[in-house]
């Protein structure tokens, strides 16, 4: 074989091995992150196929639920006709969710594109003096939906179309190069599963599939997002609400009951809750009046998810209301709110109590 063929042999074959391994689908971070929440996450990925092997890491950061920024750094190897090449390459994406599932919408859709760059290496290319690149872009879309299991899982079905091209380069130690071009369309499946902790992290494994032209790739990726909101205010407390009470004289007992101060009931978890939270919910609908998720906007859903520790596509219904207790009751003063969420088998409502000074002091689920 002369050494243009040699060279022309190695830029195909490479090419193509290496288009395959591209991880085929334009994934968004966004998926595992509620509408109006931000997120920085890590992701580590595995992808095989028949003719190569690839190990990456990516490091991205969700804005709102809706834009994806991110970077990805990864080594792989691609055989072609017995002589192994390996490669190291960098590729930063971005992307945008054109459409958010919520009550209205039954599913999100996200696109994006990469750019990748990689440097490759072999014992061949050494032996002809030559030096080997690669560049191109990925551009795609995938639609997905949140299926809520439980409160703190769920899974995420997902279909995907993406094209890439790729042109990888021979350079000669005396200057002249050689190039080959390629490019591809590949259709993914995935089923990502999500596992939401009470600070609202996720974790996340999603296996794949993406099938090309030239090949299929199988897929497993495994990370988790920080949920990067402002931190609450410690040590804040709200000032006690005062409520001016006619006693009917009348209707007292000749003695009179006396309940410990209302201030002395303790938190039963040492949360205590902003103020502007809680004024934020009370604000959604008069007391005492239940409201349907469908009537809530994207903020209030993440407003009351985030109270009750719930998945946002998981909320129902909610409703609040303030104590009638006398005063002096230990619950005089307080604030309950009540949420509703989840799907047969699976359906909850649940009860939480807030004291005069912010803490949760009672939480009841049925």
């Amino acid at each position: 074989m002369s050494r243009r063929r040699q060279c022309r042999w190695a830029t195909t074959g490479v090419t193509i091995v290496t288009l395959c391994m591209v991880p085929g689908r334009v994934a968004g971070q966004g998926e595992y992150v509620g509408p109006g929440q931000s997120g920085l996450g890590v992701r580590g990925g595995l992808h095989v196929l028949d003719d190569g092997s690839s190990l990456d890491m990516n490091f991205s950061y969700t804005v709102s639920g809706i834009l994806d920024m991110g970077v990805s750094a990864g080594r792989g190897n691609a055989d072609v006709e017995d002589v192994e090449f390996k490669y190291a390459g960098l590729s930063p994406s971005i992307g945008v969710f054109v459409l958010k599932q919520s009550k209205e919408i039954p599913i999100s859709c996200f696109l994006g594109t990469s750019y990748v760059r990689a440097k490759y290496s072999a014992a061949v290319l050494d032996e002809l003096g030559l030096d080997m690149t690669g560049s191109g872009w990925t551009f795609g879309g995938s639609l997905v939906r949140e299926i809520v299991l439980s409160p703190e899982t769920s899974v995420l079905p997902v279909f995907g179309i993406s094209h890439s091209s790729l042109k990888v380069k021979l350079k000669e130690r005396f200057g002249d190069s050689i190039s080959n071009e390629s490019s591809g369309t590949g259709f993914d499946i995935g089923l990502g599963f999500a596992f939401q902790f009470p600070s609202e992290s996720v974790f996340f494994v999603s296996p794949g599939v993406s099938h090309g032209e030239d090949n299929t790739t199988f897929s497993v990726n495994v990370g988790f997002v920080i949920n990067t909101k402002p931190q609450e205010k410690v040590g804040w407390s709200p000032p006690t609400i005062e409520v001016e009470r006619k006693r009917d004289w009348s209707q007292q007992p000749s003695t009179p009951q006396v309940y410990p101060e209302s201030s002395a009931t303790p938190g039963i978890d040492g949360e205590r809750i902003p103020v502007d939270n809680l004024q934020g919910m009370q604000n959604i609908v008069q007391p005492l009046t239940s409201i349907a998720a469908e009537e809530l906007t994207s903020d209030q859903i993440s407003l009351v998810a985030q109270f009750f520790k719930v998945p946002p596509g998981a909320v129902k219904s909610f409703r609040w209301g303030k104590s009638m207790a006398p005063a002096g009751h230990p619950q005089a003063g307080s604030t309950w709110y009540s949420v509703e969420y989840g799907d047969e088998p699976y359906k909850a409502t649940e009860t939480v109590r807030v004291g005069v000074a912010g803490d949760i002091v009672e939480r009841q689920k049925r």
